[in-house]
């Protein structure tokens, strides 16, 4: 199995890289093209707006066709928006190249998982947590590496790098076999998902989770330097103890999900982060903030394995539709939550950004709740 769904992993390695980068190189990039902080930071927004608006039409638009052909497609159209990117002589080509990229991680990251459920559908949790671990690698590997590009060599050598790791995903994904889709009865629609009431709980709980992850993560580096006086080495090292144990996290979801079914493991994320973030307003030495930020990053991360498994439960006949539409919850709930932050920021001040994000964890953990009594039907979780 996990030879099989490397290129996918690959896959979500470069794109959730790609995603958060022009955070990263926010200096280099405001210094080539003579942009504003809002200018430059706005990428990111554009981003997010174009994935979160795309996703749910590509969803519909590619149901009838092969999904590895669809999945190869993505990465197709996300290479072409990195050497767009990378070869931007001004901002609005670059924004163009951004706009691009985000339309092939729309096309390639829900399809990648209903590929990953299709080839192990009695282990269709940890199938797709461990295609998941993309976004782990990514705050781990992606944007580190990213950034030692941009200072050793060009930030412009760190886009080329994403297009070449997603060329060896799609070569991955061209040399293996595939299943083909086993879709019984009438496919599902739009109307059939905002009928079910299940599903609407779902797709919140997806947006406030990451409203309230995003709102706080988004400024951990600066949270951890102002309020905690962490130095930007032990910072960095503290994000990377965050990064590791979501990596974990993933691999824990998955595993929780298959033996114990997702309607019993979708609390833990909201759960833990709402204790995390508010431990996080009491706890100043430095060996505790590394152990919330563990307890922080596991829970993060190991909330989608579950989440979207539920989900192709819940609407066998339209996973693909169902996933992007998760996607496009997710992404909102990225933008909205980094917005919400700077705003609190500037406003209030960084040390009250643990409680808005618990607040918001607090409304996650309620909408996950009714899942625990009322279960989806389908395969993967056990009786």
């Amino acid at each position: 199995m996990y030879i099989k769904l490397s290129g996918l992993l690959l896959g979500n390695l470069a794109i959730c890289s790609n995603a958060l980068v022009t955070t990263a190189l926010l200096i280099p990039l405001r210094h080539e093209f003579h942009l504003t902080d809002a200018q430059a930071t706005s990428m990111a927004f554009v981003y997010g707006l174009t994935y979160a608006v795309v996703a749910p039409f590509i969803g519909v638009l590619t149901a009838p066709f092969s999904r590895h052909r669809v999945a190869l497609g993505g990465i197709a159209i996300f290479i072409l928006g990195c050497v767009i990117s990378a070869c931007a002589g001004s901002s609005m080509v670059l924004w163009i190249g951004r706009v691009i990229t985000a339309a092939g991680a729309a096309l390639f990251t829900p399809t990648a998982s209903d590929l990953a459920a299709a080839v192990e559908p009695v282990r269709r949790g940890q199938a797709v947590s461990y295609v998941y671990l993309g976004l782990g690698g990514a705050t781990l590997v992606g944007i580190p590496g990213a950034m030692w590009l941009a200072a050793a060599y060009n930030w412009r050598m760190a886009f080329l790098a994403f297009a070449a790791i997603a060329l060896l995903a799609a070569g991955l994904v061209i040399m293996m076999t595939w299943p083909p889709r086993n879709v019984t009865g009438k496919p599902g629609k739009w109307s059939d998902i905002f009928r079910d009431y299940r599903v609407i709980g779902s797709l919140l709980s997806t947006l406030l989770l990451a409203t309230a992850q995003y709102s706080l993560y988004t400024f951990a580096s600066a949270y951890l330097m102002l309020v905690d006086r962490f130095s930007i080495a032990t910072a960095t090292g503290a994000l990377m103890v965050f990064g590791i144990a979501g990596i974990v996290g993933g691999i824990v979801g998955g595993v929780a999900t298959d033996r114990l079914g997702s309607h019993r493991v979708l609390w833990f994320s909201p759960a833990v982060l709402l204790i995390s973030h508010l431990a996080l307003l009491s706890v100043h030495l430095e060996g505790g903030i590394l152990l919330v930020l563990a307890a922080w990053g596991l829970a993060a991360y190991s909330f989608q394995a579950p989440q979207q498994t539920r989900l192709m439960n819940l609407m066998p006949n339209a996973r693909s539709t169902i996933l992007s539409f998760n996607s496009t919850a997710n992404y909102c709930g990225i933008s909205a939550g980094s917005a919400l932050g700077g705003l609190v920021v500037d406003r209030v001040g960084l040390h009250t950004l643990p409680w808005i994000s618990a607040a918001i964890a607090l409304a996650a953990l309620l909408s996950c709740l009714p899942a625990a009594f009322v279960r989806s039907t389908g395969a993967s979780h056990p009786p």
